[in-house]
C-alpha cells in the first residue's frame, strides 16, 4: 500500500515516520529500506549533545539486547541520492541477510528500464519491504512526467503483490508525481503545535496527526482519524538526526532551542476558567446589587407617624416606664365632683400608638388610640383632626383607620344641633391588680366606633313584640 505524510518544516513527519519504523521492527517481519536520516549507535547532534540512538532506546523499552542487534540488521538506511530514485529495488537475502538490488529485465522505447523480476525476490527468500523515502521531491517531482523513471508506475501498482508499505514523505502533496498520489491509500498531514500561536497565546507542545482516505490538497477530503502526541525528548528523539536528509550530512544546530513568543497557553486556561466562575457568580452579583438598589430606593416608613408624613415624632410612653407589668388603661369617669385619672401605662418595649378610630355621638368627638385611651372632645383633649393624624391629649397620633376630617371648632354648631342624648349614671372602676402582664399585639386593634357611641336608650319595640308583651301582661 502506498501511504502519504506531509507537513511544513519542523511539524514532525521524522518523528511520525520513526514510530512507524520502530512498531516494524518489535511488531512487524518485514525489512525496513529508507532515506530518513536514522541513528542506530549514540552520536552526538550539532549542539553538541550526545544522544543515545535506537539501539539504547529499544533497549530501554525492555526488549533483549542480543534481540535488539539481530532486528537491527533488519534496516537498510540510503543516504546517496542517485540511489532514492528506485530505492525500493533494494532487498535483503533471507539467507545471508546481504542487501542487494533488484535487476532491471526490460527496457522501454527510449532506453530506460521499466520493469525488473520478481522471481529474485522468491529465489532469495525475501522479506516484504517497509519503504519511506524521506524528501520524495528530489527522486518523483510533479513536473508533468519529463523526468519520471517508468520503473515508478510499474513498482507503484504492483508493490501490493509483494506486501510491501510504501510511505513517500514530503511537505505538501503537489510536490510528488500525481502518478503515485492517484493510487495512494491514504494521506497523513503532521502539525506541530509548539510552533504555532493562538491570539497572543503560544500553542503546547504537542504534534497532531490527521488521516485522510482522498488527498486533501483537492479540497473536501474524506477524514479517516487523528492522533496526538508529544516530543519524546529522551526517547526516540533521539534516534535521528533532523538536520540531516537527502544531501546533508547531518551536525547542524537546527531550530533546536529556538525560543517561541507568546504567553503560556496555561494563563489561557486559567483565564477561560475564571471567565467560567465569573459567569456563574453574575446572576448572584446581579441579584444582590438589584436587592440593594431596591432596599435604599424602596424602604419602607418606620412607623405610622412617618407613613402619615408628620415631622413630629408619634407620642411614646414616658422615658420612666420601665416595668414590664402591664396596667389597663382607666378611663376618666366623674363621681360627685371628683376626677378620677387612668392607671399608667408602663409598657415594656411598648409599640408605636396610633389612632384607631373617632366617634361623634351626643355633641362630642371621641378619640382612640391603640394603647386603650380615649381623648373626648367635652374635655379639651381632642385638637385637630385630618386625613392623617389627630391631635389628643397635646400630642399628635397618627391614624390608621377611616379618616373623618374636621376641625372641632368647625363642626361644633353642627354636633351642638344634634339632639339630647339620655345620660347614662356612670360609677367609678376601681383599678384591677393583674396577676401577668398584658400581652399587647403588634398589630394594633381596629375600634369600630359604634361600640364606643354612647346609647340613647332602649327604643320603641316592634309591634309584633308589643302586642305578645301587652298579651303577656294580661294574663
Amino acid at each position: 500500500m502506498i501511504h502519504g505524510v506531509f507537513g511544513k518544516l519542523g511539524s514532525g513527519k521524522g518523528l511520525h515516520v520513526m514510530e512507524i519504523i520502530k512498531d516494524e521492527l518489535i511488531k512487524g517481519f518485514r525489512d525496513i529500506v529508507t532515506s530518513v536520516p536514522l541513528r542506530a549507535v549514540p552520536w552526538v547532534n550539532g549542539q553538541g549533545i550526545p544522544q543515545i540512538g535506537l539501539r539504547a532506546y529499544l533497549v530501554s523499552l525492555g526488549l533483549e539486547a542480543d534481540w535488539v542487534d539481530i532486528a537491527l540488521l533488519r534496516i537498510k538506511v540510503v543516504e546517496d541520492v542517485d540511489q532514492m530514485g528506485d530505492m525500493f529495488l533494494i532487498r535483503r537475502d533471507g539467507e545471508t541477510g546481504e542487501w542487494f538490488k533488484l535487476e532491471s529485465n526490460h527496457k522501454d522505447e527510449k532506453g530506460k528500464p521499466d520493469r525488473f523480476d520478481p522471481a529474485e525476490i522468491q529465489k532469495r527468500k525475501c522479506a516484504p519491504c517497509l519503504v519511506i523515502t524521506d524528501e520524495a521531491w528530489i527522486c518523483y517531482p510533479n513536473n508533468g512526467g519529463w523526468s519520471r523513471s517508468p520503473l515508478i508506475p510499474f513498482y507503484a501498482r504492483q508493490q501490493r503483490k509483494l506486501r510491501d508499505e510504501w510511505y513517500i514523505v514530503t511537505q505538501h502533496p503537489t510536490d510528488v508525481d500525481s502518478v503515485i498520489w492517484n493510487i495512494a491509500q491514504d494521506f497523513t498531514v503532521c502539525r506541530n503545535h509548539g510552533m504555532e500561536r493562538m491570539g497572543i497565546f503560544r500553542q503546547p507542545s504537542m504534534f497532531r496527526t490527521i488521516t485522510y482516505l482522498t488527498n486533501p490538497a483537492k479540497g473536501n477530503a474524506i477524514r479517516s482519524h487523528e492522533s496526538c502526541k508529544r516530543l519524546d525528548v529522551k526517547g526516540l528523539a533521539q534516534c535521528y538526526d533532523t538536520t540531516a536528509g537527502v544531501g546533508f550530512a547531518g551536525g547542524f544546530a537546527g531550530d533546536a532551542n529556538q525560543r517561541r513568543s507568546g504567553l503560556h497557553f496555561g494563563w489561557l486556561v486559567v483565564g477561560l476558567g475564571l471567565l467560567v466562575v465569573g459567569l456563574a457568580l453574575v446572576p448572584h452579583l446581579i441579584g444582590k446589587g438589584a436587592g440593594a438598589w431596591i432596599r435604599s430606593t424602596t424602604t419602607p416608613p418606620k412607623s405610622a407617624t412617618a407613613w402619615a408624613g408628620l415631622k413630629n415624632g408619634a407620642a411614646s410612653p414616658p422615658a420612666g416606664a420601665v416595668s414590664s407589668q402591664v396596667a389597663p388603661a382607666q378611663p376618666v369617669v366623674e363621681n360627685a365632683g371628683i376626677q378620677l385619672s387612668p392607671s399608667s401605662v408602663l409598657v415594656h418595649d411598648e409599640p408605636e400608638i396610633v389612632c384607631t378610630g373617632i366617634c361623634l355621638a351626643g355633641g362630642e368627638m371621641s378619640v382612640f388610640l391603640s394603647d386603650g385611651r380615649c381623648a373626648s372632645s367635652e374635655f379639651g383633649e381632642v385638637g385637630k383632626v385630618t386625613t392623617t393624624s389627630v391631635r389628643a391629649f397635646g400630642q399628635t397620633f397618627a391614624r390608621v383607620h377611616v379618616p373623618i376630617v374636621h376641625d372641632v371648632a368647625e363642626i361644633a354648631p353642627a354636633v351642638a344641633a344634634m339632639p339630647a342624648l339620655r345620660p347614662v349614671a356612670t360609677l367609678p372602676v376601681a383599678p384591677v391588680a393583674l396577676v401577668e402582664p398584658v400581652q399587647r399585639s403588634e398589630r394594633p386593634a381596629m375600634i369600630l366606633p359604634s361600640i364606643h357611641g354612647i346609647s340613647p336608650g332602649r327604643g320603641e319595640p316592634l309591634h309584633g313584640l308589643a302586642s305578645m308583651r301587652q298579651n303577656l301582661n294580661g294574663f
